[in-house]
């Protein structure tokens, strides 16, 4: 059950409900006890998100297709309406959505289409600080969070709190996750370190794919090269095998 505290603070909570009896025997009314059970909750929240997150990755889907999944199960297990991968060409280079889920109700407002044309440098932005390295970023109440250009269209989607975390390859940062609630209540600390070590996960399936992109893009030029050339070519390993030739040969 999800429960809130008279501060309004969401926890997780079991209930524990049994009948008194009187004097004759007869059920005179119920004790209900109620225990917090957020840590145990987000602690399988974690294992399932960590499982989801690995058979996503290993499925062999094309990349987009696997960050729209990844983007969706976070929201999902999270319960967040928005989810967003943030990318940059190189260093120094404005940062950029690269792609995005989100529930129903925010996909066709504006906060999704200004997100879509948004661009900004990392020293510039609300999660500057996930950029430099220091980790996840969370802030439960947008209204505070400074060098935020999409605060106004965050707020008037029913955002209340919101966090970010990098996408590391190596230790570096070169891209970043952020999520959107409806709630103010922010996942605990567990969540969050939890995040930081997929992220490093999805760093390094995003490097082997780009790596394996840029060898792809690299054999169709070579490829495209000895066929346009007018010699007979008939290309060789070091032990003086046959590995290619071009349709002359």
């Amino acid at each position: 059950l999800i429960n809130y505290t008279k501060s309004g603070r969401i926890f997780w909570s079991s209930m524990e409900i049994q009948p008194s009896r009187d004097d004759q025997g007869q059920v005179s009314h119920f004790v209900g006890i109620q225990s917090d059970i957020t840590a145990q909750t987000e602690s399988a929240i974690n294992d399932q998100l960590a499982y989801a997150v690995t058979r996503i990755l290993a499925s062999g889907v094309e990349t987009a297709a696997a960050i729209g999944k990844i983007l969706g199960t976070i929201c999902e297990k999270m319960e967040c309406a928005h989810g967003s991968l943030w990318t940059r060409a190189a260093e120094g280079s404005p940062i950029r959505m690269s792609q995005q889920w989100n529930v129903p109700e925010v996909s066709s407002g504006r906060f999704a289409r200004e997100s879509a044309l948004a661009e900004w440098h990392a020293a510039s932005g609300w999660t500057a600080s996930v950029w430099a390295g220091e980790g996840v970023f969370a802030a439960n109440d947008l209204e505070g969070v400074k060098k935020f250009a999409r605060k106004a269209v965050a707020i008037e989607a029913g955002f209340r709190s919101g966090f970010a975390f990098p996408i590391t390859s190596g230790g570096v940062v070169y891209a970043a996750m952020e999520f959107f609630s409806f709630h103010s209540e922010l996942p605990g600390e567990a969540m969050f370190q939890n995040l930081e070590t997929l992220g490093a996960q999805i760093g390094q399936y995003l490097e082997r794919r780009r790596t394996e992109a840029d060898r792809a893009r690299v054999l169709d030029l070579l490829e495209s090269s000895l066929e346009s050339s007018p010699d007979a070519i008939l290309v060789t390993n070091a032990a003086g095998e046959a590995v290619h030739a071009n349709s002359r040969w």
